[in-house]
């Protein structure tokens, strides 16, 4: 009887063979009609972006937020770590690689009006003696930046963030003229919240897609 010797497919353990079929990377992931890379990026920067702004909410001084504003900045740094590793993993082409031209004037065009506009409303708010509404005013700002963002990187959740933020912005300027709450509660608290909750949006339509 022939001696056979069983070949390396038959003996491949049943672990080894599903790690082997799982591909390392996805650069050709779509979520919906946007980049997968885009949309992982995107979920980054809002993990950031509300790390900033519930810091920068303490200047509320309210007791009963210092928990939640804790809770709320661990979050957004979970999430920014998770986007990123993702980000990596994916490889590929964002919009910005795929349509360099276009994306980057709109790209360009969208964070020269933020910084213009933030800064500047920031120094004359500064001048007036009213730093306390800077907050509102640049999380009013970052709002309308966000719209162009939103058809650029084709992410529709954006749409709804820059509305938001700029709901946001300009409650937190009328609760602090009115006295009732300071202009950081609805600002940075209620803009951090939008922030962070776009950001776990984007990782999960991620997850599901990949």
């Amino acid at each position: 009887m022939a001696n056979i010797q069983p070949s390396a497919s038959m003996t491949a353990r049943p672990e080894q063979t599903r790690q082997d079929a799982r591909p390392a990377s996805r650069p050709d992931l779509l979520v919906g009609k946007a980049h997968g890379k885009d949309v992982a990026a995107n979920g980054m920067v809002m993990g950031i972006a509300a790390i900033a702004w519930f810091g920068w909410a303490h200047q509320a001084e309210m007791a009963a937020l210092q928990v939640p504003l804790a809770f709320g900045m661990a979050a957004g740094l979970a999430l920014g770590i998770v986007c990123f590793t993702a980000r990596r993993r994916l490889g590929g082409q964002s919009v910005h690689e795929t349509n360099t031209k276009r994306a980057n004037t709109v790209y360009y065009a969208a964070v020269g009006f933020e910084v213009v506009f933030a800064f500047g409303g920031a120094i004359t708010l500064g001048k007036l003696e009213h730093p306390e509404y800077i907050i509102a005013w640049i999380m009013a700002v970052m709002g309308i930046h966000f719209l162009p963002l939103a058809r650029l990187y084709r992410i529709r959740e954006l749409t709804l963030t820059g509305a938001l933020c700029i709901v946001a912005g300009a409650v937190g300027a009328i609760t602090g003229l009115t006295g009732f709450l300071a202009p950081a509660v609805i600002a940075g608290v209620g803009g951090g919240a939008v922030l962070l909750a776009t950001g776990i949006v984007c990782a999960a339509r991620l997850r599901r897609a990949w």
